[in-house]
């Protein structure tokens, strides 16, 4: 409670009055409905206090509580004349249940009492009756008070059985209208005259299950169009369609097999098969040569010929040919502001546009064009690379068939007063700000075409280095596989193993190819970004190689039983590169094997001492080939294939 003057006057002071206690909230739903429980008024607390009071207590265990005692206080001359002893050893006495009848109103009372007992089982009886007979009850779309007194023709509405005798009905009504129509075309007599009318009537209805086809008086013309929100039979996309004469149609057969009926007119500007090819080459001056290399113009075909191709090759044809032109148009309108917002440099000419990438590749998107009589003819380097080019028609032909704007949906919302601040704040609800926060900008289509090439060459580049990696490494040997491929990012799961020896260990580590980098994670889940350099994933690898050596030669010595002095895979050679350490005795002491791993891929230095105090005084170390003590083993002389083999003869040969 609060209260405040605003004047010196005598109205008395503005009180604001507020109830001591608010309506507690039960539970809020998902779409911010708040559902109160009531406080309770003066029966509910009257109720409440009398469920406390225990009645058997005053009132006895054999007595009843439909009615009072009777009062024995009443009689005062009988009541004076009984001592107090007497009265505490009499006991009170109570009218029983047997001894308690009810009043009767007449002789008719029993009658109506019964009457009225059948009623209510007879309206206990209806309401079952009408919920086993209504089944749209279940439906969740209802709600959950249904009114008994409903319409009649809403309940025949609701009723199942009516439904089914309905869509019966129309069924029957429908095929007794196809039987008829079948009968009378059973009737008609197919003359010589009617036949060409009927293959050009059923090969328009064929022409109509795939393109778009719409009739103005006796004119028949269709759509070449492709994007699917957009206004239908755009000036530029429509083509004609006729019936072929006879004349022309035998001229089709002959010079062209085409027994084709329809014939179609398409504008002359799609009248070549096109091709976009897409390229990724270096910046040399070869490409600048390409750039601005003067391309044969096309030969016009003539249109009498065009009218004797068939239309379910011509149509395909043309639809490409747009697509095409408008892809290319497109990468050339973005590619203005790409330079200034992405700095993606670009040159275009008429047929072709090249894109700059990173390390001096470039993206050629060129644009080929063939007459609808000839093949498609390219040289092997001039074919491109078929993904980049599918990948491009892709993400142009999804930006034209899907909405641009998510479909409206109504969510039935509580009435409420709360500012703008407070409102919306239930369960599932945000904010304005994270709803722009969360909100993803679309790319253009010459930024997400991009992305996807540098995502492209950059796996080429992995699976080329990681193949000839397996060739010139085979020791130990590395596995590689797929684990998962998306457009835009590649994760592959690399293991090395040793062969003979699989059961000593298994060193697994995975790389994560993204647009801009190639990441490998190892064993420990440290991450090393290789950027876009494959030959830091080499050195990589090459550690890694080294530490799975350490790992397994730790196992195969403890097998022999010799004892691990030091296995350090911090280690570094006298020229700081990355070199880890294994440091080894056998059982009885007598021999310790020092052996150094390279991680520039030279066999390891393998060195071996003979623990004996009186020799040590005469040995003199060799500057290159002795450490310390240690005498240098040639690898090459220790028999075996691999690493593992030559060190389990060797520890084998050591173990006293």
């Amino acid at each position: 409670m609060y209260g405040q003057s605003t004047s010196n006057s005598n109205n008395g002071v503005q009180i604001c009055v507020e109830p001591l206690s608010e309506w507690k909230i039960q539970e809020i739903t998902y779409d911010g409905f708040e559902k109160y429980i009531k406080p309770s008024d003066f029966k509910d607390v009257l109720r409440k206090n009398a469920r406390r009071i225990k009645w058997r207590k005053i009132v006895g265990n054999d007595s009843s509580l439909d009615r009072a005692p009777i009062d024995e206080d009443s009689d005062d001359s009988e009541g004076e004349g009984k001592d107090d002893n007497q009265k505490k050893s009499e006991a009170v006495k109570t009218p029983s249940a047997l001894n308690i009848h009810e009043p009767v109103a007449g002789p008719w009372a029993a009658v109506g009492k019964h009457l009225h007992n059948a009623l209510q089982e007879v309206h206990i009886l209806l309401d079952a009756l009408k919920i086993t007979s209504r089944t749209y009850y279940l439906s969740p779309s209802v709600n959950a008070l249904i009114q008994d007194d409903m319409p009649e023709h809403e309940q025949i509405a609701y009723s199942k059985t009516y439904q089914l005798c309905t869509r019966k009905r129309a069924l029957i009504d429908a095929t007794r209208l196809i039987e008829k129509m079948v009968k009378y075309r059973q009737q008609v007599v197919v003359t010589p005259v009617d036949t060409g009318e009927g293959n050009f009537t059923k090969e328009l209805r064929e022409l109509r299950e795939n393109w778009r086809v719409r009739k103005s008086g006796s004119t028949i013309y269709g759509d070449l169009g492709y994007k699917t929100y957009v206004p239908k039979f755009a000036p530029q996309e429509i083509f004609d369609v006729f019936q072929k004469t006879q004349i022309s149609r035998q001229l089709g057969i002959v010079r062209f097999n085409n027994p084709s009926y329809v014939g179609v007119n398409i504008a002359h500007n799609l009248c070549f098969r096109s091709k976009l090819v897409v390229l990724i080459e270096p910046d040399d001056e070869k490409s600048a040569l390409l750039l601005y290399k003067n391309r044969p113009t096309q030969q016009s075909i003539n249109e009498d010929q065009i009218k004797h191709i068939h239309w379910k090759q011509a149509l395909p044809w043309a639809q490409d040919t747009l697509i095409c032109k408008d892809i290319l148009s497109q990468l050339i309108n973005e590619s203005v502001s790409a330079q200034q917002n992405d700095a993606l440099v670009s040159i275009a000419t008429e047929n072709s546009i090249v894109i700059s990438l990173f390390d001096g590749l470039l993206i050629r998107v060129t644009l080929h064009s063939f007459p609808f009589l000839e093949r498609e003819e390219l040289s092997p380097s001039e074919a491109g690379i078929p993904f980049l080019s599918q990948t491009l028609r892709e993400l142009f032909l999804a930006e034209h068939t899907s909405k641009p704007k998510r479909a409206q949906q109504f969510v039935t919302l509580p009435q409420t007063a709360l500012p703008e601040s407070l409102d919306m704040r239930g369960p599932q609800a945000i904010c304005l700000e994270e709803v722009l926060s969360r909100m993803k900008t679309s790319n253009s289509l010459i930024k997400k075409f991009v992305d996807r090439c540098s995502h492209y060459q950059l796996v080429v580049r992995t699976i080329d280095f990681l193949q000839d990696y397996s060739i010139h490494f085979c020791d130990p040997q590395s596995q590689w596989k797929w684990v998962r491929v998306t457009p835009n990012f590649t994760l592959i799961s690399l293991n090395f193993v040793n062969r003979g020896f699989e059961n000593l260990a298994k060193f697994s580590s995975q790389i994560h190819i993204t647009n801009t980098s190639i990441t490998l994670t190892c064993k420990e889940v440290q991450q090393i970004n290789c950027r876009r350099d494959v030959s830091i994933l080499g050195e990589s690898l090459l550690l890694l190689a080294a530490h799975f050596w350490v790992s397994s030669l730790n196992t195969l010595s403890r097998a022999y039983s010799w004892q691990i002095l030091h296995a350090n895979i911090n280690a570094f050679d006298m020229e700081g590169n990355p070199a880890p350490t294994f440091y080894a005795c056998n059982q009885t002491a007598t021999k310790s094997l020092f052996i150094q791993f390279y991680s520039n891929g030279n066999c390891p230095g393998i060195f071996i001492r003979e623990n004996n105090i009186k020799d040590d005084l005469q040995i003199k170390p060799h500057p290159t080939k002795e450490l310390g003590g240690f005498r240098f083993l040639n690898y090459s002389r220790i028999p075996g294939s691999t690493l593992m083999r030559k060190m389990d003869n060797l520890l084998a040969t050591f173990i006293n």
